[in-house]
């Protein structure tokens, strides 16, 4: 050995990175979105985060989907004590649907996973990684993949087959495989 040699053991079979990439028109900030399993890119695409009026972007840190909630029924009610009128929350995937006057699916998208804290102690700001149709390219906080429904699909997909916690890294320093 030369030292340089080195056996990583990971329960992790993929990873998401978010990586700032400039501003939007509308404030936010757009991100480029890898996803990869093991040591390929299995999806790439854009997303942005925040804007004007809507707050700041997703905090830089890590976090992670847990794929091992999977509710294809909820949400079936606005969350009451929810100022900006959103649905009740869930922690894993999420289909989403109309709810009366609300058009859920027009600020979501088909389904969102929530971005669960990293650790228990680190913030829960209630950020999803979700959808929106018409692209307004602003967000509470949460990670938007705009129209483009590929990436939610694969995971929930992966849901399926093999349900484990995806990581995802917001700005982060990576070393490459």
């Amino acid at each position: 050995m030369n030292g340089h040699d080195k056996t990583i053991h990971s329960d992790y079979t993929h990873l998401l990175v978010a990586q700032a990439i400039g501003k939007n028109k509308a404030g936010g900030t757009n991100f480029k979105l890898t996803l990869y399993n093991q040591n390929r890119v299995a999806f790439s695409g854009q997303g942005y985060s925040g804007g004007v009026g809507q707050g700041d972007s997703l905090p830089n840190g890590n976090y992670k989907i847990n794929l091992h909630i999977v509710d294809l029924q909820s949400p079936s009610r606005i969350n009451p004590e929810s100022p900006d009128n959103n649905p009740d929350p869930g922690y894993g995937l999420q289909a989403m649907h109309d709810i009366g006057r609300y058009q859920v699916t027009s600020a979501y998208g088909p389904m969102r996973a929530r971005l669960n804290p990293w650790q228990s102690g680190d913030r829960d700001g209630g950020w999803y990684l979700h959808g929106q149709d018409p692209v307004k390219g602003v967000t509470h906080n949460c990670l938007c993949y705009g129209t483009d429904t590929t990436l939610i699909y694969y995971l929930f997909d992966l849901s399926q087959s093999a349900p484990q916690i995806v990581p995802v890294a917001v700005n982060q320093s990576l070393e490459q495989p």
